[in-house]
């Protein structure tokens, strides 16, 4: 697939990526005001209703009744109400949740379709549009209509059509949220490659904690229409807000080794080694692992003889109360290149240890608790 995304994408020259925008709702009032980066993927998170969507139609030039100062790749899209760059003319793919393929068409005619609205925009069609069909594992569904395809057989096509349009930016407006488990997992291999290889820029929307832990460089966090945080996913963790609706961390690591025998596989993280069970990636890739707050343990002296495998050394950098008797303790783990580890404990574990910030404590983790789904 990386010779497919690098060929076609026209990147544009990536200078300037800005957004501010107001957009009165029934509810609430959507203000934005962020600087972005020019590649990689913006997560966009909230609770349902805070906005999301929103801000992906107000890029996307379909809120009319938007205020927004938008720049891309060092044009101006739009200035205060004046739209510069009408929406059809606007350089993006956008892949709703449900897909939105051309019902009409068969799977290779939506891509040829994409072919054919590449030309008109003065760019190259691909070639062969049905070897995109190919590098999805979907070449078999050619000649089938949407109505005949899985949920994430269709969010599938939607994206590789997308892509084919030759945009340097997607739009991606929560593509997992009607796959069940295991079309899901399918989908979200596809996104984490286009995350390694896409040139451009993605802008995701999703609440689920696992999709943007896995998935985002950079997180805009709102709710209720207000803007709550905007910085890499890892300033995010560290600073103790959630991920989503959850509290988890993000440790970037590259596979090591295996233990064929008892099905695990050795995930080196700065000069941290983690073993994690269950994973079918290959040696030497990078990739993140998922850890729940609550799965984090905390002892002052560093453990023996005990059935958790994955042991760090660690240094508390702030403790705050969460209510109802539970308190997260935010720390850095200086053997992980200083990659920072979140914990939810109770406040009496707090008061009985003495845990204060600046003190060094060893984080234990699970083995089975550490996540890729």
């Amino acid at each position: 697939m990386t010779e497919m995304i690098t060929k076609d994408i026209n990147t544009g020259d990536m200078n300037t990526n800005s957004i501010q925008m107001t957009l009165a709702r029934r509810d609430f009032e959507l203000k934005l005001n962020v600087t972005l980066p020019t590649t990689g993927i913006v997560a966009i998170s909230g609770p349902s209703g805070s906005g999301k969507t929103s801000v992906l139609r107000c890029l996307a030039g379909l809120e009319t009744e938007a205020s927004a100062d938008i720049c891309f790749n060092g044009k101006v899209w739009q200035q205060g109400s004046r739209c510069l760059v009408k929406a059809a003319q606007r350089p993006l793919g956008y892949v709703f949740q449900e897909g939105g393929l051309l019902p009409h068409l068969t799977v290779l005619g939506n891509l040829q379709f994409a072919n054919k609205r590449a030309l008109k925009r003065g760019l190259t069609p691909h070639p062969d549009p049905s070897a995109w069909l190919e590098h999805i594992n979907i070449a078999h569904l050619a000649e089938r209509y949407s109505h005949d395809l899985s949920g994430g057989e269709r969010q599938r096509v939607a994206i590789a059509r997308a892509l084919l349009n030759q945009p340097p930016i997607l739009l991606l407006d929560e593509p997992l949220a009607s796959l069940d488990y295991e079309k899901r997992h399918e989908v979200m291999s596809l996104l984490e490659t286009l995350r390694r290889e896409f040139k451009g820029l993605i802008f995701y929307v999703s609440h689920e904690a696992t999709e943007l832990g896995r998935l985002a460089d950079h997180v805009i966090a709102i709710e209720q229409g207000e803007q709550k945080f905007s910085g890499l996913i890892s300033q995010l963790i560290a600073s103790g807000q959630p991920l989503g609706r959850d509290y988890m961390s993000v440790i970037e690591g590259q596979v090591t080794g295996r233990d064929g025998r008892w099905q695990l596989t050795r995930v080196q993280a700065g000069k941290t080694l983690m073993w994690v069970p269950g994973l079918s990636v290959p040696l030497g890739q990078s990739l993140r692992l998922l850890i729940d707050a609550r799965d984090v343990t905390l002892t002052l002296t560093e453990p023996e003889h005990c059935s958790t495998q994955n042991v760090m050394s660690a240094r508390i950098e702030t403790i705050r109360e969460l209510g109802q008797g539970q308190v997260l303790v935010v720390m850095q783990l200086p053997d992980c290149g200083e990659q920072s580890l979140l914990s939810v404990i109770t406040a009496e574990s707090v008061h009985r240890l003495g845990l204060q910030p600046q003190k060094p404590v060893y984080a234990m983790v699970k083995a089975i608790a550490i996540s890729r789904r």
